[in-house]
């Protein structure tokens, strides 16, 4: 019997590698349906833990925030009050958290997808650390529900996951939210405005200084492999086949354009949700996937799987219009 990197050496050797293989498919079908398996699993034990009341939220708040209001201090000097409320306060933050389980895997399964290198188990491990984070900083005096205030933590542990993951450069995290920040100032004005902002109207905006925002817009973002499946079927073409490439030049101009091809699958693949960025992978194919057979796959009509391409170009249009203005 081999093993998964058996397998996997003997496609390398072969040369086989475009998924043609029977042996390529049973593998990589296989490890769909382990992944598929390990997440019915989870979702099955995590489902046995009930939701909370308002009432149960702000009793097993107020004993998580007693024990970590004694926790940084050492535990051979607690008294014997202070034993009896770390203890409680423990079981209640694992309470807590095993109760909102649920929440983390509806969060991440709406980044599910976007990211190649953390698969929707990867991002729930991250989400629950988040979770945990927002377990610990709940205050039940404020009055708001948990999944309220626990959502802010669970997204933002999943997408600095994500970012950290794709960038074959690691950003700090201030680098990366200022990236967030500079991209929404700039939808945002264009549309107020109907026009792209310039330098000046987004640094009134986000607050930061004119050479900040030309430093950041100029830091490397997440690379693409033009190898990449423009899709999960096992006979999808990469993102190297759907290029129409007619004839091979070595000039600067074909550089050039090779070099705003990959800016633009860039852009698709980082800056657009899961749908839009299939039905315009799908047309940029050569020849085209025909509408009828993109609607019927993403259910949905062919006018509106039109607008979704329409507002995706022309959203990644916006960025790469902004990066290339303001490049350094």
């Amino acid at each position: 019997m081999f093993t998964e990197s058996a397998w996997c050496g003997i496609m390398l050797r072969s040369g086989k590698r475009n998924g043609s293989s029977t042996a390529y498919r049973f593998l990589k079908e296989h490890k769909t349906t382990m992944a598929r398996d390990t997440t019915q699993a989870y979702l099955n034990e995590i489902g046995r833990y009930p939701l909370l009341t308002k009432t149960q939220e702000v009793i097993l708040g107020t004993q998580v925030q007693a024990w970590m209001n004694i926790k940084d201090k050492d535990e051979s000097e607690y008294t014997e009050e202070e034993r009896r409320i770390a203890k409680i306060g423990q079981r209640a933050r694992e309470k807590f958290i095993k109760c909102n389980l649920r929440l983390v895997v509806n969060v991440a399964r709406k980044y599910a997808g976007r990211c190649n290198t953390l698969d929707l188990m990867d991002l729930v491990q991250e989400g629950n650390i988040g979770l945990a984070r927002a377990v610990e900083k709940f205050d039940p005096t404020r009055g708001y529900a948990m999944s309220t205030y626990a959502y802010w933590w669970i997204r933002q542990a999943i997408q600095r996951a994500m970012q950290f993951s794709e960038l074959a450069i690691r950003l700090p995290i201030g680098v990366h939210d200022a990236i967030v920040k500079i991209t929404k100032a700039a939808e945002e004005l264009t549309k107020k405005n109907a026009i792209e902002p310039t330098l000046e109207e987004i640094s009134k905006e986000t607050g930061l200084e004119i050479s900040q925002i030309k430093a950041i817009l100029d830091v490397p973002k997440a690379s693409v492999s033009l190898d990449k499946q423009v899709t999960e079927s096992n006979t999808s073409n990469s993102l190297i086949e759907v290029i129409s490439d007619t004839q091979h030049s070595n000039t600067i101009d074909d550089a050039e354009r090779r070099i705003a091809i990959e800016d633009t699958y860039s852009a698709i693949e980082n800056y657009l949700d899961e749908e839009t960025k299939f039905i315009i992978l799908e047309r940029l194919k050569d020849p085209p996937t025909p509408w009828k057979e993109i609607c019927s796959t993403a259910k949905i009509t062919r006018g509106r799987a039109q607008l979704m391409e329409k507002a995706g170009l022309e959203r990644c249009a916006l960025l790469l219009r902004i990066k290339n203005r303001f490049e350094l």
